[in-house]
């Protein structure tokens, strides 16, 4: 049965605004889904036309009490673009059918009671003015628990399918809004109610949660469960309501201050750009030569070749070459890894290198191999950031670079890019993954703790996908149907 959306109703949306200023196009539009439509008007009567006027009415001055309440005190650590929509979105539904009054003496108050919500105590005093419907609403409601929800399907326009994170449960909700914009992968902080076969999400945290959160909220899952054991909704609700939103604070101060990353080499060596120099006392083809182990090379020939030469003398003046090493610790696939460049000018040298651990390793091996023959004249550091300093103010030149993308690049080059990256994923699978426990993909798959993992890990590698070009992308189909999970 279809009807009709009055204007000034709740939108069915769920943004809390009236229709009229929210999804209206015409006035003839109408909702198909009339049980779904009746819970959403219903959340907007309570919350808009009955509980928050009654509220302000009474005990105006509670708001501001349950607000510190809510951040713990911390409510200056909030952006204060982020209060509005933070306040509207998830704070005052948790304020109305979660928060428990209390400390009230000193506040006067004659018609709130402390130890149980508002929305019940409204209930008690004015239920009789309430329907059937209305009042179960407030009762399920006020039962409900706060929880972190992965995304793992989305109908756009329609519907989202999300797993509570804590309590391994799933539910499909319709969402008109936010299945526009979540997509799989995402986390979302918020309450589901279901009534009647209906399913709603009640109080949203108004910022997506990135999806490389889900195995840290697994983490701290297990935790819980080691501390008060198995988890259920009461429990959710009742015990454990503060610690969610300590979890959703500490998660937003990461994402409105997220750590730098740190950049480290195949080695887990920390960046540190590294340039060693070296006066010698032999010319470069005598270095260049005795220096061949650190290129894997028995013969000086390819570097000769390429050298420059005095063009009056025919004498190498400038030789170059790259450091290199037998296989590497990250890739056990790789064959070789170029720890650092090396080159001799007449009588000096310098060696490149992307850490301070490689920097002492080729120390270690000019000393064994030209000994006396070379000095160690300086050792300059810089990080990363210090290097793009010195870049922006012209202390170091800038070579022109033009963005180098899948379709731009020679079909030979693209084709040994794509060999690479599948070797890379044909190796991860039995490599140990710390996201997996320090399991490999292989191992995890075997139990059901493993794969629940797994299945994060590979929600994560999905959503990362929607913004990788096509080399990046990841083929989950491919991951799962070597994993035996398709």
């Amino acid at each position: 049965m279809n009807t009709k959306v009055e204007r000034n109703a709740s939108c069915p949306c769920g943004s809390g605004k009236k229709f009229k200023k929210c999804c209206i196009v015409d006035d003839r539009i109408v909702v198909s889904d009339t049980g779904w439509q009746k819970i959403r008007e219903t959340e907007g009567k309570l919350v808009e036309g009955l509980l928050r006027p009654w509220i302000i009415s009474v005990a105006p001055d509670l708001i501001k009490h349950a607000w510190d309440d809510f951040w713990f005190g911390e409510t200056d650590l909030l952006p204060k673009n982020l209060h509005e929509s933070i306040a509207v979105q998830l704070f005052e539904d948790w304020f109305l059918f979660n928060w428990k009054p209390h400390d009230l003496r000193n506040m006067h108050l004659t018609e709130i009671e402390e130890g149980f919500p508002v929305a019940l105590q409204y209930l008690q005093k004015k239920g009789h003015t309430l329907n059937e419907y209305e009042k179960r609403f407030i009762k399920e409601i006020c039962h409900t628990h706060f929880s972190f929800y992965a995304v793992i399907d989305v109908t756009v326009g329609k519907s989202l399918t999300l797993k509570d994170i804590f309590l391994k449960s799933t539910v499909m909700v319709k969402e008109l809004q936010a299945s526009n914009t979540l997509k799989t992968g995402d986390i979302m902080f918020t309450r589901v109610l279901s009534m009647d076969g209906q399913s709603i999400c009640v109080g949203v945290f108004p910022m997506i949660i990135p999806s490389h959160f889900h195995t840290e909220l697994l983490d701290i899952r297990d935790e819980m469960i080691g501390d008060v054991g198995d988890l259920n909704s009461h429990k959710l609700a009742y015990e454990l309501e503060d610690s969610m939103r300590e979890i959703l604070l500490e998660f937003l101060e990461e994402m409105l201050d997220p750590p730098k990353p740190q950049m480290c080499n195949t080695d887990g060596d920390p960046i540190i750009l590294c340039s060693l120099s070296y006066s010698l006392d032999c010319g470069p083809e005598e270095a260049c030569k005795a220096l061949l182990p650190m290129a894997l090379r028995k013969k000086p020939d390819d570097f000769l070749l390429d050298a420059q030469r005095n063009k009056k003398t025919g004498m190498i003046s400038k030789i170059e070459f790259p450091w290199i090493k037998r296989g590497n610790k990250k890739h056990e696939h790789w064959e070789t890894t170029i720890f650092g460049n090396i080159v001799i000018k007449k009588n000096k040298m310098t060696i490149d290198t992307n850490s301070e651990n490689r920097a002492k390793k080729a120390e270690k091996l000019i000393a064994r191999y030209l000994g006396d023959k070379a000095t160690l004249l300086r050792l300059k550091k810089q990080t990363l950031q210090q290097a793009s300093k010195q870049k922006s103010r012209g202390t170091t030149k800038i070579e022109p670079t033009s963005d180098l993308t899948p379709e731009s690049m020679p079909p030979e080059v693209l084709a040994k890019i794509e060999e690479h990256f599948r070797q890379h994923w044909i190796a991860w699978l039995d490599l140990p993954v710390p996201a997996l426990n320090n399991l490999t993909p292989r191992q995890s798959v075997t139990t059901e703790a493993g794969r629940e993992r797994l299945e994060a890990l590979l929600l994560d590698f999905e959503r990362r996908n929607i913004n990788a070009d096509s080399l990046s992308k990841v083929d989950i189909g491919w991951l799962r149907k070597q994993l035996g999970l398709i």
